[in-house]
């Protein structure tokens, strides 16, 4: 039986039909979803790969141009001093296009990058909106870096360097004070990316976050979370001291 259909029929016998069949129905729109959201990004990866072999076709056209040419130049001594001139612009303006092809190549070519020991591959843009809130980050600029890094999450709500991004999001805003956004953005990412490196880290952030908004209760869970999911790692370690701090008991 799939996960979605005994989650149903459970929820069958608790409630009863009419809720096992909205529940059905929420299953349904949930896989529709998803085909659809794979449509897309099917559809959005040939429109990329047609656009760097036009690319690529246009640029290999005009090096056999150039070519042409090049074998034109070297005998100019048949020819007039007009007509060389007029080779020779020929053959820089040949050179001008392939360099601006080239350029615009390399604007829709995936960048691949490192972070925290996973290599990902993204667009261009999308990188240069990340270092750009990254550096805004680095600079102090933690204004600046959130707004920055939230127009980058909705600009490419697909990136792989989407995570990251709500991470430092989060973290930039607890340091602004701002907790309830803090707690809002870290929580979205230790839900939504149970297993990603910087979850730990976001974990302690967010116990902070809730303990500074009141929520102690909320914070000591998520601590005692932080320990028992990553047991041996330093954020554990650093958990179990916060957590004595809060009045709990310093284990799992």
């Amino acid at each position: 039986m799939r996960p979605s259909h005994a989650l149903a029929a459970t929820i069958v016998l608790w409630l009863g039909a009419p809720h096992a069949h909205a529940q059905l129905f929420a299953d349904d729109e949930a896989r529709r979803a998803i085909i659809d959201l794979r449509t897309e990004l099917r559809a959005k990866a040939e429109r990329l790969e047609a656009t760097q072999l036009d690319l690529l076709r246009q640029i290999e056209q005009l090096r056999a141009d150039q070519a042409a040419l090049r074998g034109s130049l070297e005998q100019t001594g048949q020819t007039t001093n007009t007509t060389r001139q007029q080779q020779k612009e020929l053959f820089e303006s040949l050179e001008k296009q392939i360099q601006r092809l080239e350029g615009r190549l390399g604007q829709v070519e995936p960048k691949t990058v490192e972070i925290d020991g996973k290599t990902l591959s993204v667009q261009p843009d999308e990188l240069a909106a990340y270092e750009k809130a990254r550096g805004l980050m680095g600079s102090g600029d933690l204004a600046g870096a959130v707004k920055t890094f939230q127009q980058m999450m909705q600009r490419f709500p697909g990136s792989a360097l989407y995570p990251w991004a709500l991470f430092h999001e989060g973290v930039s805003q607890y340091a602004l004070k701002h907790a309830d956004a803090a707690i809002k953005s870290l929580s979205q990412l230790t839900e939504r990316y149970s297993s990603h490196p910087r979850t730990p880290d976001a974990m302690l952030t967010l116990a902070s976050a809730l303990a500074e908004s009141g929520k102690s209760a909320q914070a000591k869970s998520t601590l005692q979370s932080v320990m028992k999911r990553f047991p041996g790692t330093e954020q554990a370690k650093t958990a179990s001291t916060r957590l004595k701090t809060l009045g709990g008991a310093g284990k799992p």
